[in-house]
């Protein structure tokens, strides 16, 4: 191998790096490149670019490892799990974890609204236990229970809720601010896809139970 095929090589992996979309993708292009420049160094009798290398490789390797690590140290708790393993089986708990710890787990008692109709709602609710009785102008006697979404449908348009949604008796959920969530991708770009999906999904199972939204 020539050592401008080499040095070629080393400068794919460069402008590789800049569509990449996640650090991992990132530092795996620069390790790669960091070792093609390694090479050509050595077939140049270059060794400041050995060295230069050497050390640029050696810190992305270091960082990646790291990056590892943190991943397999996180530790969902059981309700966590539990709803991953049911709602978000293609995440792993790291991919989960960040979606997971941007909400908080709040209980709702008989006669305290989760949304109310024609007023501005800030929140995305998964139902961990209990239910809730849709009130909406054109319908009403929806119920919803585990496993379904409140609110999905502000959080997709911005715009007022369309339903008062009152627990039946109580329900206990999972709550997100929506200006939260919207660093959701930020911080884990499988998860903020995985969420997108999960609430399309939910939307298009109402849209056809009901002639329109329920919240």
């Amino acid at each position: 191998m020539s050592e401008t095929v080499v040095l070629n090589i080393a400068y794919v992996f460069l402008l590789l790096s800049t569509f990449t979309r996640t650090v991992r993708g990132l530092r795996l292009a620069l390790m790669s490149a960091a070792a093609a420049f390694v090479i050509f160094g050595l077939f140049a009798s270059n060794w400041t670019i050995v060295l230069w290398n050497l050390l640029i490789g050696s810190m992305h390797l270091y960082q990646h490892l790291r990056f590892i690590s943190a991943r397999r140290s996180v530790k969902l708790d059981d309700e966590a799990r539990d709803v991953r393993s049911r709602l978000f089986v293609d995440l792993d708990d790291f991919d989960f974890n960040a979606l997971w710890v941007l909400g908080e787990t709040k209980e709702f008692a008989a006669g305290t609204p989760l949304t109310c109709a024609g007023e501005v709602n800030h929140h995305v609710y998964l139902i961990l236990d209990g239910a809730v009785a849709v009130e909406r102008s054109d319908r009403s006697g929806i119920v919803m229970g585990p496993d379904d979404l409140v609110g999905e449908f502000s959080f997709s348009n911005d715009e007022p809720a369309v339903a008062t949604v009152w627990p039946d008796p109580s329900v206990r959920v999972r709550m997100w601010d929506h200006s939260r969530l919207k660093t959701l991708y930020d911080l884990s770009p499988r998860a903020g896809k995985a969420f997108d999906q999960f609430i399309a999904a939910q939307l298009i199972t109402k849209l056809n139970e009901n002639p329109a939204p329920s919240n």
